[in-house]
């Protein structure tokens, strides 16, 4: 009974700090939208935008407006970095396309979500206890 509360204790904390962030909107022609979010310092961030134009334009920038990453006409975008100070981190993004409405995802993910944890341990190199957590968090 103690494994399976343990077990249990440990889902909930794993979903509750799992943080990814999934936006589904329209740009429309030359329109640009700027989303902004509080990073502490040190925190991978992973940001991820896919667009149904090849006229898109992605910037990031940090909590002093400086460029962390700037592409010009894309259709799909991905950028990893981790913070170096606490603060407001901002996403533009701009559909270049003169004619077209733009359908854009947005994804992005920090902190434990934006880690890739597949490789850690294999279930041979598991204690039975840890096996059990992964059984029933998979």
């Amino acid at each position: 009974m103690k494994t399976i509360l343990s077990v249990a204790v440990v889902f909930l904390l794993i979903n509750y700090s799992l943080q990814v962030t999934n936006l589904y909107f329209y740009l429309e022609p030359q329109e640009e939208l700027c989303l902004h979010e509080y990073f502490s310092d040190k925190t991978l961030v992973i940001y991820e935008a896919h667009f149904n134009v090849t006229e898109a334009n992605v910037k990031i920038t940090d909590p002093d407006e400086k460029a962390i990453a700037d592409k010009q006409r894309v259709n799909e975008f991905k950028e990893a970095f981790t913070t170096f100070t606490g603060g407001y981190y901002g996403i533009c993004l701009t559909n270049k396309d003169r004619e077209h409405v733009a359908e854009v995802r947005v994804n992005f993910r920090h902190g434990v979500a934006a880690k890739d944890y597949s490789a850690v341990a294999k279930a041979k190199d598991l204690k039975p206890v840890e096996l059990d957590v992964r059984i029933y968090l998979f």
